[in-house]
């Protein structure tokens, strides 16, 4: 009787066992989900073209901090919301995205395909940026601050047009200003901060003041207009 009961003792510890590891194994799960965030495509399901409306999302959820955000060619999404401090982890526009006077931050790769457009006509909100890739369109009508952290490639084809703005490159690894198109205008202030080292593809044109502020590394391959 005994020699039964520990068999039983045992079979009901070893089934307890893969309960709580099964168990373990959801959370973990979906914690690991959550960390490297969602894919959040726009589909204007309510018509009304706003960033913040759930129902106009893919997932009918709004896109929150780490999540990989798509704007689809023939859409247009006007930012109604600041994107919260974290940022977006990328941002793939291919259709039509209106900046205004919120917040954009986005902590990895901002493409704009050309087929794509980014619209920022408001001298209020913050613009930060990673790496950032123009192939379409990207119109700054606007004296707006702009912090890019990464590199900011224009290639030929594409379409830049900047306003006398303070444009901030603050990388701390090597990253590089320009493209294939060139010269490259930016017709406010620029300032070079971080310790990466920031260099010139083709030629840069710089409508205000250059500030290289101390420590950091400006590298000019040609001509600065």
């Amino acid at each position: 009787m005994s020699h039964q009961y520990n068999k039983n003792n045992t079979l009901f510890m070893r089934t307890k066992q893969r309960i709580c590891i099964s168990i373990l194994s959801i959370v973990l799960f979906f914690l690991t989900s959550n960390a490297y965030g969602a894919v959040r495509t726009f589909d204007n399901s309510s018509g009304d073209n706003k960033w913040s409306t759930a129902t106009n999302w893919s997932t009918d959820v709004l896109p929150a901090v780490g999540d990989d955000v798509t704007i689809p060619s023939g859409f247009t999404c006007n930012l109604d919301v600041s994107i919260p401090v974290g940022g977006l982890n990328s941002l793939s526009v291919a259709g039509t995205l209106n900046l205004a006077t919120f917040n954009m931050i986005v902590v990895g790769a901002t493409t704009i395909s050309t087929t794509g457009t980014i619209a920022d006509n408001s001298t209020t909100g913050t613009n930060t940026f990673a790496d950032v890739t123009v192939d379409g369109t990207w119109n700054i009508t606007a004296n707006q601050a702009f912090t890019i952290s990464g590199s900011l490639t224009v290639n030929t084809g594409a379409t830049f047009t900047s306003a006398s703005g303070t444009y901030t490159f603050s990388s701390t690894v090597a990253k590089v200003i320009g493209g294939t198109l060139t010269p490259l205008t930016l017709s406010g202030n620029v300032v070079i901060s971080g310790a990466g080292q920031k260099s010139i593809a083709g030629t840069l044109n710089i409508g205000g003041t250059l500030t290289i502020n101390s420590g950091s590394d400006f590298y000019v391959k040609e001509m600065l207009d």
